[in-house]
């Protein structure tokens, strides 16, 4: 209360109190120390503000700086790529000595030096420190390309052709391609290395020189994701002859796991962690009977290849699935050539080079096989990656119910991995919506690679938080694995992919499709969603705000342990100054926790194990008073939850069904 006091209010403490000696009675003690706390105040008060108003101006100071700086830049950058080949030294000099200033001051930018940022934001943020920030890198690394290029067009002007001179061409090829990187211009960085690599292997034929090989296979990898083709309909039978190789030579979720060593598949999405597996799989090899060697080192290559995004000798997986599988994933792009060496892309041409994967290829269960952008897919244009198998996507599929239902909704389907699980278990028919164009491609490719594309109604792009929705009619049950990360004005500009944004406060989709749910479920439907929700125990608070619907219904929170909001960058940190801002953000939205979370909600009458409700209460809420320890990973707790569930739905369908019918 006493650090509200304004600097007005604190004029009138005196300055110099009483030793504490001569105060005798109780009050005049409490008084006594009253007054000694707003002393303080008084002294500290003007401090605190002095020091809010000086960071106010040095943050302003510096915005103008950066803003400032990148102008000067792009400017530069303009220079650079007007100046001709043979322009005197004097003119050289001074463009690098205007280019160097500029860099020395930003390299005293409180929030970290521009230049150091690893990539340049693609999407603006509403944060003026961060927008500011990444306009200076942005235009940081376009200067440096804009030099790069004019120390090419200069080499090139040479009469000499000398290997030195190559040499020369290949280091800022080389140098190029990073810069164009930086800015996620992969296309751009992936023909200037083709072009350094053709250069390097003209006079040093046998290795290429000292050319950095692996630099372009990433590029390539990250080209390749764009040239993937999605099949018409008529090809439905060859995809399905796809996933039927796969299962003849065990290409298995049980078997992949116990050849990498892993606890889960999505374990295998994570870049960091390839190393480590591929030592397992080498190991899990070498100790395989004779008898099993062959069918193990088919396996292994298949993990290398739509796991682990390694490249592979052709001719290996040519023998591995047969010349007619083969041929159709070259078909769809599925494969892809390491080096462009010709047009042609047949059998015979690509035997004896290395391919490498468009996209992953899963194994879920002993049936399924998912495809999906690999995890380190990006874009150069706008277009968004379908999401990879993660923790969450697979903690929805163990514990949904499996109970048969006739029309299931997969909201927010992404690869529609929840739609095809139901399909391919228990449901009959199934509708999948997704804001990403590309997610309904990659749902409408694993309907046709899994044989079950007649059970698909329809495949729909919108954007449930403000597109109007047709008229779709009630579903038995709804599945949804929304957006959930919080990010406040759009800070983390690395966060910023549809599958990973979940607005300011991470609960901008889930809201609305709970919301949704609440007025398209049946008589005895039911909802599962997933979510990282902020501050636990306030959430059935917002839950009830959210349902809409007429229809009384209970819901089931199981949930994680929280997690302090301070250990959340949900990006590649790539700058100095997003955690600050997110951090501080973080506090100001009031978010201090995260937890995992699984929500069911069924409609009917309300739950016995709330607290504290009304008979007029719509959504009666109870939370799981178990807490999960590293929840979405225990497979176990999860089917125990969809096993309850299951029980639980099958002893009051009766009373939910006369329930719903009255409303």
């Amino acid at each position: 209360m006493f650090s509200a006091l304004s600097l007005h209010e604190t004029a009138y403490i005196p300055t110099a109190l009483p030793p504490v000696s001569i105060v005798s009675s109780r009050r005049s003690k409490r008084v006594w120390n009253r007054l000694q706390r707003l002393q303080a105040v008084a002294i500290a008060a003007p401090r605190a503000c002095r020091k809010i108003r000086r960071r106010a101006q040095s943050e302003t100071l510096w915005v103008n700086l950066l803003k400032h700086s990148a102008n000067k830049l792009n400017e530069l950058s303009e220079d650079w790529k007007k100046l001709e080949v043979d322009a005197c030294k004097v003119e050289i000099d001074q463009l690098q000595s205007d280019e160097e200033s500029f860099r020395e001051l930003l390299k005293r930018c409180p929030w970290g030096d521009p230049s150091t940022t690893a990539f340049a934001p693609q999407r603006v943020s509403r944060d003026v420190v961060v927008s500011s920030h990444g306009l200076a890198t942005r235009a940081i690394v376009e200067c440096e390309l804009s030099r790069a290029f004019w120390e090419l067009r200069r080499v090139t002007a040479s009469d000499d052709s000398n290997a030195e001179e190559q040499g020369k061409q290949v280091r800022i090829l080389s140098k190029a391609a990073i810069h164009h990187l930086r800015l996620l211009e992969i296309e751009k960085a992936h023909a200037c290395l083709t072009r350094a690599y053709s250069l390097s292997c003209s006079w040093s034929p046998l290795d290429g020189g000292n050319f950095d090989v692996g630099f372009l296979e990433y590029t390539t990898k990250l080209v390749a994701a764009k040239s993937f083709k999605f099949p018409a309909a008529a090809k439905c039978s060859e995809l399905e002859l796809i996933r039927q190789r796969l299962r003849e030579v065990k290409y298995t979720e049980a078997k992949v796991l116990s050849a990498c060593g892993a606890l889960s598949l999505s374990q295998l999405s994570r870049g960091s962690m390839t190393q480590q597996f591929e030592k397992h799989l080498s190991a899990w090899h070498e100790e395989s009977p004779d008898e099993e060697s062959s069918q193990r080192s088919i396996l292994v290559d298949l993990v290398l290849v739509f796991l682990l995004h390694k490249a592979i000798p052709a001719d290996r997986l040519h023998t591995a699935l047969g010349q007619d599988v083969f041929q159709i994933l070259l078909d769809h792009h599925v494969l892809c050539k390491t080096q462009e060496a010709d047009e042609a892309a047949n059998v015979e041409s690509m035997k004896h080079q290395n391919v490498l994967a468009s996209v992953a290829l899963w194994p879920v269960g002993m049936d399924l096989v998912l495809a999906t952008d690999f995890e380190s897919t990006c874009f150069s244009d706008s277009t968004e990656p379908a999401m990879y198998l993660s923790q969450d996507s697979l903690a929805l599929m163990t514990a949904a119910p499996r109970r048969p239902v006739h029309r299931l909704l997969d909201l927010c389907c992404g690869c529609g991995i929840q739609g095809l699980m139901a399909l391919h278990s228990y449901a009959e028919a199934a509708v999948f919506v997704d804001v990403n164009p590309r997610c309904l491609s990659f749902a409408a490719f694993n309907l046709s690679l899994n044989g079950l594309r007649d059970k698909c109604e329809c495949l729909l792009q919108k954007d449930i938080r403000h597109d109007s929705m047709p008229p779709l009619g009630t579903f038995d049950a709804i599945l949804a694995n929304p957006p959930f990360m919080p990010n406040p004005q759009n800070i983390a500009t690395g966060a910023s992919l549809l599958f990973g944004n979940g607005g300011d406060d991470g609960e901008d989709v889930f809201s609305v499709a709970v919301s949704f749910a609440s007025k398209h479920m049946r008589s005895r439907g039911h909802f599962v969603a997933v979510s990282k929700t902020p501050n636990i125990d306030d959430f059935p608070q917002r839950l009830r705000s959210w349902w809409t619907g007429t229809c009384k219904g209970s819901a089931q929170v199981f949930r994680g342990p929280p997690v302090g909001a301070q250990e959340y960058m949900p990006t590649a940190i790539s700058s100095g100054v997003e955690p600050i801002r997110y951090q501080q953000a973080l506090r100001e939205q009031g978010i201090y926790s995260l937890s995992q979370i699984l929500l069911f909600i069924r409609l009917g009458k309300g739950g016995k194990n709330s607290e504290n409700q009304d008979d007029s209460t719509v959504l009666d809420i109870s939370v799981s008073r178990n807490v999960h320890k590293a929840f979405w990973l225990n497979v176990e707790a999860l089917r125990e939850i969809r096993t309850e569930l299951e029980k639980s739905r099958s002893t009051s369908q009766s009373v939910m069904h006369d329930d719903a019918r009255k409303c």
